[in-house]
């Protein structure tokens, strides 16, 4: 397995991880963390996709 591949499964995991830490976030943490852990996620898919329009 090439290293865009391995990244882009890494990127996925991390987007799943960012996903199950966000509900639990948004009930302690204020609103702009909750923004700030939103925009990391943002930024994470769309490298993400950039990789996986490079495989193709």
């Amino acid at each position: 397995m090439n290293k865009r591949v391995k990244a882009i499964f890494a990127l996925q995991d991390t987007m799943s991880a960012l996903r199950r830490a966000s509900c639990p976030l948004a009930e302690i943490a204020d609103f702009d963390s909750v923004k700030e852990l939103e925009s990391i996620y943002q930024k994470i898919d769309r490298l993400r996709k950039k990789l996986t329009k490079q495989e193709i």
